[in-house]
């Protein structure tokens, strides 16, 4: 640095001395070094247009610099002057904007729609195969008017927690308001891994102000695939196997093209009897 103002002092606590005795890199996170590296070598042509980076303090904290530079002459030799403009409440304000667009608020979880899209982006490697669980925690429309909406909302939680451990680990969970939750395993073969740990993180019971909850829930499972399948679809046919899990009273149930089947069939059945109904096709015997 051959010059700094009173504001470039006061933002990064450094004295002038001190100051221009650092070097650009000093000033920059490690993560945006090899990238300043690389502007550098090109003259810092791509630097006309303002760019964000992250700089650090003279305390090592992070902020968010809005920059724009220019080439100068500086008493007689070429230099570059650089206007810094501190962005740190805006930066911090869009990512929260743009976190709470994407996560339920209850749980901190993603939502749905996010999860999907996050499972469509991941990178479509040749038989690259993803697993499903879908989560239904049982009775939970019970737990509110019987102990209680905090009781209730605290055990959402507390499962919230539980998965999301679970989740991180095989690869990552979301939240189906009100009593369900997605949990998506990378590796297909980790299928039967992460179910297991699902179980197991639900085993032990939920304290509340209420008393103690016993968590227990129905699993639907599949798989997917990135080559021909949307992640929107793979979950519903985990969705379905849950729902036939409910039905039949069963810890997992794989999905299976039946379920499909039958659901798509059960629309028509209905259709049918109303129109049956309508027509007074019905005797009695």
């Amino acid at each position: 640095f051959l010059a700094v103002n009173r504001a470039a002092l006061d933002a990064y606590g450094y004295t002038r001395e001190q100051f221009l005795c650092l070097a650009l890199q000093d000033i920059h996170a490690p993560d945006q070094r090899e990238a300043l590296r690389a502007l550098q070598r090109k003259g810092f042509i791509e630097e006309e247009q303002e760019q964000i980076w992250m700089h650090l303090t003279r305390d090592r904290r992070c902020i968010s610099m809005r920059v724009h530079g220019r080439p100068i002459e500086f008493e007689g030799r070429p230099a570059r002057l650089v206007l810094a403009e501190d962005v740190s409440d805006r930066v911090a304000h869009e990512h929260d904007l743009a976190w709470r667009a994407t996560h339920d608020a209850s749980t901190d979880l993603l939502m749905l729609p996010a999860l999907i899209q996050q499972v469509d982006n991941e990178p479509r490697d040749q038989g690259a195969n993803y697993a499903v669980a879908y989560v239904q925690l049982r009775d939970l429309e019970l737990v509110g008017p019987t102990l209680g909406q905090q009781a209730g909302a605290s055990i959402v939680q507390e499962a919230a927690r539980r998965l999301e451990q679970v989740g991180h680990v095989f690869g990552m969970s979301a939240h189906v308001p009100a009593d369900s939750f997605v949990l998506v395993a990378r590796e297909a073969e980790r299928r039967d891994e992460m179910v297991a740990a699902l179980i197991a993180a639900l085993e032990a019971p939920v304290h509340t102000s209420s008393g103690p909850h016993r968590l227990e829930a129905w699993i639907g499972l599949a798989y997917g695939s990135h080559q021909d399948q949307g992640a929107e679809q793979v979950i519903g046919h985990a969705a379905l196997a849950a729902l036939r899990a409910r039905r039949d009273n069963l810890l997992t149930v794989p999905y299976e093209r039946t379920l499909a089947d039958q659901a798509s069939a059960r629309p028509a059945l209905v259709g049918r009897l109303r129109k049956a109904v309508q027509d007074d096709a019905f005797a009695l015997v």
